[in-house]
């Protein structure tokens, strides 16, 4: 009832969302943490990360709720940063290796230890959220607020494909989470040779 609970309530936010997502870059939300929450699924580098996040951490036996919680913070505290003054280099590129990285432990299914899964969380992270601040840095009248509401979208995006396959209402399900997964590595690994060589 939990796991059902937790995929109803987190694909119920997300599509309330999304009839303002046409909106979100045009002025009509700017400034506030709706458009934050949007941000991430604006951009295929942006959206991806989350989501193969939440499909590795759901093949993950133990602290299921930390892993998510440490990526979800550390988004938080990667856009915080970015706020601040605080810019880490190639934040773009280190989406693309985190997105590959971790795309390829979902496709073996890797059970990560917590001690190695939880740095790793924390620097996809952190870039993530890095990137997801970095076009709109200058721009923003409520910058906090904005990074707030970017680590709620990258984190219910995570949390919402780790509920869906954790749950395993279907026996297929853990299967397409690691076809999906091998789809959006090749993506990202696609649209960063792209970026590289343009």
């Amino acid at each position: 009832m939990t796991k059902r609970l937790l995929r109803a309530g987190t694909l119920g936010l997300l599509c309330s969302f999304t009839p303002v997502a046409a909106q979100a870059h045009m002025g009509f939300s700017r400034f506030d943490v709706v458009e934050g929450v949007l941000n991430p699924l604006l951009s295929m580098s942006t959206l991806l990360l989350p989501v193969v996040t939440g499909l590795w951490v759901a093949f993950c036996r133990r602290c299921f709720g930390a892993r998510l919680a440490i990526f979800a913070l550390a988004v938080l505290v990667g856009a915080g940063a970015q706020t601040q003054g605080v810019v880490m280099p190639y934040a773009d590129s280190m989406v693309f290796v985190a997105l590959i990285a971790t795309g390829l432990a979902t496709i073996f299914a890797w059970q990560a230890p917590f001690r190695l899964a939880a740095p790793w969380l924390a620097l996809s992270g952190w870039s993530l959220g890095q990137l997801n601040m970095i076009k709109e840095t200058g721009t923003l009248k409520d910058p906090l607020l904005f990074a707030f509401g970017i680590a709620v979208g990258s984190g219910l995006l995570a949390v919402y494909f780790a509920g869906v396959i954790r749950a395993r209402r279907f026996s297929w399900l853990p299967i397409a989470g690691r076809v999906l997964a091998s789809w959006i590595t090749a993506a990202g690994l696609m649209v960063w040779v792209l970026q590289v060589y343009q």
